[in-house]
């Protein structure tokens, strides 16, 4: 049985509280044996509980502290991401120097049947970004402008020919630009809004991950948690795009306020509408 988005979001966020109490061992306490891990994302995989339990006394020993923001699901039953403010202690100039780092960092972790972590991925790079690093950090904020715009055209130049979209993650991939323009088309009649929080890099140099807030006004106000994780080629094109969210991301801000099933209920009424309009609109062009 796969967790539920709740659940998946109460253990991102036991997974920050333990590590900021120090405790390594109620920290592996979440993981399966068999974990695999990538801290950060483009420094190698690593595998096995031994191996997190070095990594996560590492980080206790340098007074690693997050804050954590606003966690999201997915709906492919098992992500949830979390994007994280950080400080921990590193290195100063002169003997024993010490200084306190700053770090921005997005968290994904993957959730198996049995509520075990399986898999973790942190996001994040160098504090100081090159002229590449700075195309790869604009890419998701030029993506909202357009968009916000209006501008199917210039969304459109965005992406490369064989761009890949799974919105939300757990559906159907979307191939290629022609169908995508159709699904790009559709937000922008469904006065789609978006409002991308800080973009952060991953060292691989390719994937860059920003939260943002989504609103659409047709065909109903809908309000959206998102986190996108993009992939971006060496032109600054985007040639992947991830958006994680859950039904427990989204929110009815002209509706009553609703929890548990009755919101999810509510919440997916409206999406099939959409679904709905937007292959009738898709059947009659």
């Amino acid at each position: 049985m796969l967790t539920d988005e709740s659940a998946r979001k109460r253990i991102i966020l036991e997974h920050c509280r333990r590590l900021n109490a120090g405790d390594v061992g109620g920290l592996l306490d979440l993981y399966a044996e068999d974990v695999r891990f990538e801290d950060p994302v483009g420094g190698g995989e690593r595998a096995g509980r031994e191996e997190l339990r070095a990594h996560f006394a590492r980080a206790v020993e340098a007074n690693a502290r997050e804050v954590p923001g606003e966690p999201v699901a997915s709906q492919d039953g098992v992500h949830a991401l979390v994007p994280v403010s950080a400080t921990l202690d590193g290195p100063a100039a002169g003997p024993g120097g010490v200084r306190s780092i700053e770090r921005e960092y997005v968290l994904m972790l993957r959730v198996g049947a049995g509520g075990l972590i399986e898999e973790l991925r942190a996001f994040w790079g160098a504090a100081e970004a090159g002229t590449d690093d700075a195309v790869r950090k604009n890419a998701p904020l030029e993506y909202a402008r357009r968009i916000n715009a209006g501008d199917l055209d210039g969304v459109m130049e965005l992406f490369t020919d064989d761009i890949v979209f799974e919105d939300p993650v757990g559906s159907p991939p979307v191939r290629g630009k022609a169908a995508i323009r159709q699904n790009i088309a559709w937000a922008i009649e469904c006065k789609v809004h978006e409002v991308p929080g800080r973009p952060v890099l991953a060292l691989d140099g390719r994937t860059v991950v920003a939260p943002s807030v989504v609103t659409t006004s047709y065909p109903s106000n809908m309000r959206y948690q998102v986190i996108g994780v993009s992939e971006v080629d060496g032109n600054g094109l985007t040639r992947s795009l991830k958006a994680y969210w859950g039904i427990t991301d989204v929110s009815l801000p002209d509706a009553p306020r609703l929890t548990g099933v009755a919101h999810s209920l509510a919440v997916t009424e409206r999406l099939i509408e959409n679904v709905r309009l937007s292959e009738a609109r898709a059947g009659s062009s």
